[in-house]
């Protein structure tokens, strides 16, 4: 493997455990614990799962967090 196979590998695999302990958080949300994630999220047109991993993304791996466009609002669907 590539010198830069391997890194995109390896930070591939940081976001795959973080989105991992993402969705495992959001599991143990009761309803009145998730309401407040997707009301934020509503306004940015994403659910609140989603709200939860860019925010997990962000805080624990900022770097990927710029890089694969959550910043700029890439994946929200407000911008679809």
């Amino acid at each position: 493997m590539e010198v830069l196979e391997k890194l995109l590998h390896s930070e591939q695999q940081k976001i795959r455990a973080i989105y991992g302990e993402a969705i495992s958080e959001w599991r143990r949300f009761t309803d009145e614990e998730r309401a407040p994630w997707n009301e934020e999220a509503k306004k940015l047109g994403i659910s609140g799962v989603n709200l939860l991993l860019k925010k997990m993304v962000a805080r624990r791996y900022p770097v990927a967090y710029e890089r694969i466009g959550y910043a700029a609002g890439v994946y929200s669907n407000a911008n679809n």
